[in-house]
């Protein structure tokens, strides 16, 4: 009978004082009490009519006046639930998820658990501007993944780098975030402790943003000294670049002074030599303080651990902007990596690139339109 099935329904929905939802911040939360309302309604499959009794005895206070008045209007449940959201959602958005994950880094005093809990509580708010289904799930997995990359310090980002590339091999795609974590396990206590040792503090001159601390610079300082008629030349330690300062010793009512003739900067490897000049070596760059021996290696590893699944470039990675990715009017396009290879790199290259058909630089693309003459 209906009063039977009124009594059951009352005792399986929220509908006791302490469970009703009334918008105070110490109370149940819209999210939490939303989802009850649900997981009872598959249980009791009430009508709609049914259902929106129901739900005035689950909420109170101003709540209970929003939803009275709603139904008044004749709305149906889905406007309702879009109203109690937009006023009681207190969850953060898309745009201020994006910014705090963007900036997000893993401070001493946490843990690699921690770290994880937060980057999957943020990713999730940015993938939420999707609909439901595969393209929500890859934007998690990417944003997911790539904040752990940079949230953690150096060496354990090349750790986490090195196995989300051997996942990747290995499944022949692109691994989820639970599977990135699962196989990040047996690094833990390492990971853990160079958190602890390497990690980031909060930043001084932008409150609210954490940066990770470079090693500390060797405090040193060097003078070379030279006297030449009457001139003395000093060296000191300026950040890197040495300022040396030429004066001269002038007497001036009846006390000497210094007085500065000009200042030039030289490198920094050459200040034991000041007093007598750098050797001009071929093989040397005056300006970057590197041989060009040196520059080549430095450029080798610059991009040290980089990877691009869309063009499988090792100069970016795949949250960059990847210049190979191309509309059909070859102009440059943002593009999320997929679950599954391009068949036409694939064929041409023998490369499993994870991009989607429309951005593939592998098929023809319509010619930029030359300029004609005109008469």
């Amino acid at each position: 009978t209906s009063s039977a099935k009124l009594q059951e329904a009352l005792k399986v929905f929220p509908t006791k004082t302490s469970m009703r939802f009334t918008g105070k911040p110490d109370g149940v939360n819209i999210i939490e009490f939303l989802h009850t309302m649900n997981t009872a309604q598959s249980i009791m499959n009430l009508t709609e009519k049914e259902f929106m009794q129901i739900l005035l005895r689950c909420v109170s206070g101003k709540v209970y006046t929003l939803v009275h008045e709603c139904l008044s209007y004749e709305h149906d449940v889905s406007d309702l639930y879009h109203s109690l959201l937009t006023l009681y959602d207190q969850r953060m958005s898309s745009v201020a998820a994006r910014k705090v994950i963007s900036n997000f880094k893993a401070l001493k005093n946490s843990n690699l658990m921690k770290v994880q809990s937060q980057i999957m509580e943020y990713a999730s708010r940015i993938a939420a501007q999707l609909p439901k289904g595969a393209s929500r799930t890859a934007m998690f997995n990417i944003e997911a993944s790539n904040a752990l990359t940079r949230a953690l310090p150096p060496s354990s980002s090349t750790v986490v780098t090195d196995t989300m590339n051997t996942l990747a091999s290995k499944l022949q795609r692109l691994p989820t975030f639970v599977e990135l974590t699962k196989a990040l396990g047996k690094y833990a206590d390492t990971i853990n402790q160079d958190i602890q040792k390497n990690g980031a503090v909060m930043n001084r001159n932008a409150p609210g943003q954490a940066i990770f601390e470079s090693s500390p610079r060797q405090n040193y300082r060097i003078y070379a000294m030279e006297n030449r008629g009457g001139i003395r030349r000093e060296a000191g330690n300026t950040r890197g670049r040495r300022m040396y300062q030429n004066y001269r010793l002038t007497r001036r009512n009846n006390r000497v002074e210094r007085r500065p003739i000009r200042q030039y900067k030289v490198n920094a490897l050459y200040e034991s030599e000041a007093s007598a000049g750098p050797s001009r070596d071929r093989s040397y760059n005056y300006k970057r303080g590197k041989t060009f021996g040196e520059q080549r290696n430095s450029r080798d590893t610059q991009f040290k651990g980089r990877y691009c699944s869309l063009c499988g470039s090792r100069t970016h990675t795949a949250d960059m902007v990847c210049y190979k990715m191309r509309d059909e009017n070859n102009r440059i396009v943002e593009t999320v990596p997929t679950f599954y290879h391009c068949e036409l790199c694939f064929e041409k290259l023998g490369k499993k690139l994870y991009h989607p058909s429309t951005t593939c630089f592998s098929k023809d693309r319509p010619n930029k339109k030359s300029s004609e003459n005109t008469d």
